[in-house]
């Protein structure tokens, strides 16, 4: 409990030392509870708030304006932040009369049954010191309670009594007074944790990592502690003096999981899915075969079409034939045999991307005809992630066009987990037409998966001649693999590989979706969105991830996609459906105020940047 509360037990008796508070700086401290310098004798401070002192001037967080949440308020910290913080301020605990209010107001509050009360994300800080061994309801729901009212970004402090291994408790009405302080260390308190009992709950509470409380040795010297009167023995390890801290993610874990597929194949192998247990039978000794990877789009196939133009000669040599008209197939494939709204939609792209190779149909099929006649027993290679988006009518197309060649195909398809899958494409869409406004009713149809394309190529190439390789993060080895399994031995000069999707920050997004937004109503906006879109694309920040909310209304809806790949191919379940990353949704569409200054001092800077070539600023005007 607080300070102020705990002085009447002080015991009488000052400690002549070379100490100094590092709160008061008061060199005087009293005995309590026969503990040698435990408390201050000015500011009253007991060794835990002392190092919590410590710990928040070391990280910063004595700052003006925060908002925070202080349960059973120490005198000397409560002062501090009322000073900082004002009406910004909350102090709270169960029986407001112990204390006198001096500083601030100190509100009632029952943590057991008003948390639930208070509004999500209403707090910056959190502390409370001895105060959960006191609540006679379930400390592991307070702690989700008050992760609610934390901001992203905040941070909480706690610290508890500590004793043995496992937590224990009691609470009834069945024990003397004597009776819990013997078991409880105090009359009043209904538990004492445990070491191993609390990480796990903090665990369960906060998430997974090494360790949450603070090391002190980490952050502060010997002398330092040895001259705040910090025992010895909380310098490391964890005692009733350590100080837990944790920062409230900006992204979580959503689950992307709903029921049980009824033909789950929950053992099924990570590394293949195919339908049949000879690949090699596939392909004709002598004939024209062909190896046809078709994405899907952000699984590395753009990793693969960069490694096979690198090391093509070595691939011949091993028996492998790489078309070679352009390092991405996708384009040539799609001049070829996608339909005329397809072809003029990609056309209009390539225009508007300086450097980008602008195929002509005829030239692209020639090169095509030209590279299968000369697959005679060689293997060819053709990867292209837009064959993924091909409806069943161009897939039908496609499969006639080999057929009528003699070409013998196996379909290769690199696939993602769908949570995965639907951030890329946002992340993609982010960067050329996505707006803000489109996150409302029918984004999941935007977003969706429909790993079930696939059933035009069984129906199309047949059950046997299609593979699924779920995507791992390097398609090149996962493809030189099955390579091998076909009897390639490919000793490949460079290798390569890289992330499907460069990260682009929440604020580049959010600042990309505004301006898609604003470009859709300003039509002027065009001649000078290609600049801007450069700047804003670049803005650092946290990490762009999708709203909660989103993924988790879409949890139905992956579902029913993964069970075609878990009843076609026998792919793992929990894999396709592995827990998606997700921003607070507040964060994602709420602005802070670092973000619009961040963001100002960006475009402001483009704005003076002035084109070398054509002698005119971002917004099209004269210098």
């Amino acid at each position: 409990m607080s300070d102020a509360a705990a002085i009447p037990k002080s015991e009488s008796g000052m400690v002549d030392t070379n100490l100094r508070c590092p709160i008061c700086e008061s060199s005087q401290f009293l005995v309590y509870n026969g503990r040698v310098n435990a408390q201050c004798s000015k500011c009253f401070a007991q060794e835990r708030t002392r190092l919590l002192w410590m710990i928040l001037e070391k990280r910063g967080l004595f700052k003006r304006g925060l908002r925070v949440m202080h349960i059973a308020p120490e005198r000397a910290i409560a002062k501090r932040y009322f000073e900082l913080s004002a009406d910004r301020y909350f102090a709270c605990d169960i029986d407001p009369s112990r204390y006198s209010g001096r500083y601030a107001t100190v509100r009632p509050i029952d943590l057991c049954c008003d948390l639930v009360k208070l509004p999500s994300r209403s707090f910056d800080l959190i502390i409370h010191t001895h105060v959960l061994e006191h609540v006679r309801c379930d400390p592991e729901s307070i702690l989700h309670e008050l992760e609610r009212i934390l901001a992203p970004g905040g941070d909480h402090f706690l610290c508890v009594p500590i004793s043995g291994t496992e937590t224990r408790e009691d609470l009834s009405d069945d024990l003397t007074p004597a009776q819990r302080t013997e078991m409880f260390l105090q009359a009043d308190h209904y538990r004492v944790f445990g070491t191993r009992s609390l990480k796990e709950m903090l665990d369960r509470v906060w998430g997974v990592r090494e360790n949450h409380h603070v090391e002190p040795l980490e952050l502060f010297g010997v002398d330092e502690l040895e001259a705040a009167a910090i025992p010895r023995k909380s310098w490391t390890g964890i005692s009733g003096v350590s100080i837990f801290h944790h920062v409230r993610p900006r992204s979580r874990r959503v689950s992307m999981k709903g029921s049980p597929s009824p033909r789950a194949d929950e053992s099924a192998d990570l590394t293949v899915g195919t339908g049949t247990d000879n690949t090699s039978a596939i392909f004709r000794r002598g004939g024209r075969n062909l190896i046809l990877h078709i994405g899907m789009p952000n699984a590395g196939a753009k990793s693969l079409q960069q490694w096979f133009t690198q090391n093509r000669s070595a691939a011949l040599q091993a028996g492998l034939d790489y078309w070679s008209i352009a390092p991405n197939h996708s384009d040539a494939m799609l001049s070829v045999f996608g339909d005329a709204r397809r072809t003029a939609k990609r056309r209009i792209e390539a225009e508007q991307k300086p450097g980008r190779v602008q195929l002509d149909p005829e030239t692209a099929k020639d090169s095509l005809d030209q590279f299968f006649s000369g697959l005679n027993g060689s293997i060819g290679f053709i990867s292209a992630d837009q064959l993924w988006t091909f409806p069943s009518a161009m897939v039908k197309s496609l499969a006639a066009y080999l057929h009528d060649r003699g070409v013998q195909p196996l379909v290769l398809c690199s696939v993602s987990p769908a949570a995965e899958y639907i951030t890329h494409t946002a992340l993609r869409q982010c960067r050329s037409s996505l707006a803000i406004g489109e996150f409302g009713p029918g984004i999941d149809v935007k977003f969706a998966i429909r790993y079930s394309r696939l059933r035009a190529w069984i129906e199309n190439f047949g059950r046997d001649h299609v593979i699924t390789l779920p995507y791992d993060g390097n398609t090149v080895q996962q493809t030189r693999n099955l390579l091998e399994s076909l009897g390639i031995q490919l000793e490949a000069a460079n290798d390569f590989d890289r992330p499907a999707n460069p990260v682009m920050s929440l604020l580049a997004a959010k600042a990309l979706l505004a301006f898609h937004q604003a470009q859709k109503s300003d039509e002027s906006a065009t001649r000078w969105s290609p600049r801007l879109r450069s700047v804003l694309s670049g803005l650092k920040g946290t990490d762009f991830h999708l709203p909660e909310g989103l993924l988790r209304n879409m949890s139905a809806q992956l579902e029913r996609d993964a069970r075609y790949l878990t009843e076609q191919f026998s792919m793992n379940r929990d894999w396709l459906l592995s827990d998606g990353i997700g921003m607070d949704d507040a964060l994602f569409y709420q602005w802070s105020w670092d973000e619009v200054a961040s963001l100002l001092t960006a475009v402001n800077k483009a704005l003076l940047q002035t084109d070398a070539v054509s002698g005119e600023s971002v917004d099209g005007g004269a210098d």
